[in-house]
């Protein structure tokens, strides 16, 4: 069956654009011939301690143009599905500085015991402490509900992985013997819908380019876009070989990708 030509391009952004403040060789170039030939751009990253201005004006640094509207973030995702899901629910975020203030100035009110928590939400958070995991458990086993602004294990930078809100999913869900309630940015639907809307186009006409199976390709599958996953971030070839989620392309790095889509 014949496919629609791909009018639109998701990217994810660690791992597949930059690692850590290096940019990937290549990466300018290719968004550079993405948007001279006429295709849609959006960025889609399930990093949440950094605001979209700043994801920007990283990007902007690196030679490549963007605005903050370019830009979709698990934080954004997270506060519309909690002002849907839980409205002036009072919050535990086992969070970095950004996602808190969002979740405050949103209107949500911060949990100050378990017994009092309407939601967990769990997030990428480098200063993660024992007392932070078990107010999250407590709250939980006295009714709270739990969700996490992204699955990710891993975070890949250009100095080494940092570990992210997967590795406190895995922790709680053990505990409690079962899975969270649920996940907001990729791999989701709601995620996917969400990237659509702002590229304004139907899934058959959109790429979803990052470095991740588990999340970026899954997501893409999923919802019935073409994917292509680069190699420059978290995934190798043997992971590729081992798993049930393949994408439609394979790259070295986003480089590959107007060769690939005859851009030049």
């Amino acid at each position: 069956m014949k496919q629609n030509p791909i009018n639109a391009v998701i990217l994810d952004l660690d791992g597949t654009i930059y690692l850590g403040n290096q940019l990937i060789k290549g990466a300018d170039d290719a968004i550079a011939a993405l948007r001279q030939s006429g295709k849609r751009v959006v960025f889609l990253t399930n990093k949440p301690i950094d605001s979209p201005e700043t994801y920007a004006n990283k990007l902007v640094r690196m030679g490549i143009s963007a605005d903050p509207q370019d830009i979709i973030t698990s934080v954004r995702l997270t506060i519309e599905y909690l002002n849907s899901q839980y409205p002036s629910g009072r919050i535990y975020a086992v969070a970095e500085t950004y996602l808190r203030v969002q979740l405050e100035e949103a209107g949500f009110i911060a949990a100050l015991c378990p017994e009092e928590t309407d939601v967990v939400v769990l997030s990428l958070d480098r200063d993660v402490t024992y007392d932070k995991l078990l107010f999250a458990f407590e709250a939980v086993k006295a009714g709270s509900a739990i969700v996490a602004t992204n699955p990710d294990m891993i975070c890949p930078t250009d100095t080494g992985d940092i570990i992210d809100a997967g590795a406190w999913i895995a922790s709680i869900e053990k505990l409690l013997g079962r899975s969270i309630d649920d996940v907001i940015g990729k791999p989701s639907h709601r995620c996917a819908e969400m990237a659509l809307s702002v590229l304004g186009c139907e899934a058959g006409e959109a790429l979803m380019v990052g470095d991740r199976l588990e999340t970026d390709i899954r997501m893409a599958v999923a919802t019935g876009m073409r994917s292509a996953l680069v190699l420059s971030g978290v995934t190798n070839r043997d992971n590729i070989a081992r798993s049930d989620i393949q994408p439609d392309y394979v790259w070295e790095s986003v480089a590959d990708l107007p060769e690939a889509l005859a851009l030049r």
